[in-house]
């Protein structure tokens, strides 16, 4: 993919909603499986073209990895190469485009992140030396301890000469996000079902009709998985390896003390304008754990949950000033769905026309983009160059 046509389609998405309808066909029934934000985003996109479209979700909207995520819309320095990137990138703008049709609660203020092992910091800044070479492709600098004071002065830097400020990264509400989009699809005339859980295409003279399901059978002509962690499972492929546990925390409404995304040693933060602050701790749970973690929870038993709560918030203690009194209101666990080499999974089955697949460990940072080519591309029966480098024929 060339940068030009990366900057053709931004373009579009910039002017438009980027969906052309034209080449829908309604007698098409359309199946989403997965109703975390990029399973919801694509289900709005499909139903306000005006198709026939059904979401079901095993438990609901946003059980899983979308509900339990620390929400962080980003393009950082990790997201290498430069088409993942700019992929990234897109998703912002994609967002953009997108509340303008959705009420989606996002800050948009950046992030800075900073290290205290030489190690992790030396490895990060060849990744970004090399993401700054893309220039202005790239809205990130490298400021020091005294500037990022000046950005967030509730935060102690100490003497981190070298801190990351992505500018254009932001926060979203993702909960509230999904909601709005759930509303939006049912508007259009799309329908919804859970707790109701896939089990199987039915197939007849090589075309799909329908689907057998928890609730019965389902009419489906093409289907679309968007199943985060499940995805092995549902398309009876490897595309995932085992995914890891992000324990979240949010908090009480709480004072006004960050304005940006606070990406710091061992723990992330943010604060929504309802003074909600989210942290996210990155280690997960011990390996002693791992028993009690089989089944992939997304609670904490009561037992445990004192514990990674003094520990994330005695780590945060550590760079943070006037937290004593936080309280916190939430903490859960979020299981990501991690690809095999770490980029996204988007495209039809090999030689299969009606099974489409979409998982990524960014879902929350790419729902918006992926959703409007991920439709284009099952309505127009068209093949986005954007997403060459993403399809699942690359493992399957």
């Amino acid at each position: 993919m060339k940068r030009r046509d990366f900057l053709k389609i931004l373009t579009l998405l910039a002017s438009s909603s980027l969906l052309g309808v034209s080449g829908s066909k309604p007698k098409e029934k359309i199946l989403v499986v997965g109703a975390g934000i990029v399973g919801v985003t694509i289900a709005y996109e499909l139903s306000r073209a005006g198709v026939d479209v059904h979401l079901i979700d095993k438990k609901y909207p946003g059980s899983q990895a979308s509900g339990n995520s620390f929400s962080w819309i980003n393009a950082t320095y990790p997201k290498l190469p430069f088409n993942y990137n700019f992929f990234s990138q897109m998703g912002i703008e994609a967002y953009k485009v997108l509340s303008k049709e959705v009420n989606l609660k996002i800050k948009w203020s950046g992030s800075l992140e900073w290290f205290e092992d030489n190690e992790i910091e030396s490895d990060s800044f060849v990744k970004l030396e090399k993401l700054m070479g893309y220039k202005k492709y790239t809205p990130v600098e490298v400021i020091n301890s005294k500037q990022a004071s000046k950005l967030e002065p509730s935060i102690t830097f100490g003497d981190s000469r070298r801190i990351i400020f992505s500018k254009s990264d932001g926060a979203i509400d993702t909960d509230a996000a999904i909601e709005e989009l759930t509303k939006k699809i049912l508007m259009y005339g799309g329908k919804i079902s859970f707790p109701c859980e896939y089990l199987a295409s039915n197939i007849k003279s090589g075309k799909l009709f329908s689907i057998d399901s928890s609730l019965g059978e389902i009419e489906a002509t093409k289907i679309i998985f968007a199943g985060g962690i499940d995805s092995n499972a549902l398309v009876k492929k490897t595309v995932l390896k085992e995914p890891t546990p992000g324990i979240i925390l949010r908090s009480k409404s709480f004072k006004k003390i960050i304005d940006r995304m606070v990406i710091g040693p061992g723990i992330h933060m943010h604060q929504q304008d309802d003074g909600v602050i989210y942290f996210g701790e990155q280690d997960g749970a011990p390996p002693t754990h791992k028993e009690r973690l089989s089944n992939k929870p997304n609670n904490i038993p009561d037992f445990y949950k004192v514990q990674h709560i003094n520990n994330m918030l005695e780590k945060t203690r550590t760079f943070v000033k006037n937290i004593s009194d936080i309280e916190i209101d939430k903490i859960s666990v979020g299981w990501r769905p991690l690809p095999l080499d770490g980029l996204p999974v988007i495209g039809w089955l090999p030689n299969q026309k009606d099974t489409y697949i979409a998982t990524m460990h960014s879902g929350i940072s790419l729902a918006a983009i992926v959703a409007k080519l991920v439709a284009q591309e099952v309505l127009e029966g068209t093949s986005s160059s954007l997403l060459d480098e993403f399809r699942p024929t690359r493992f399957v």
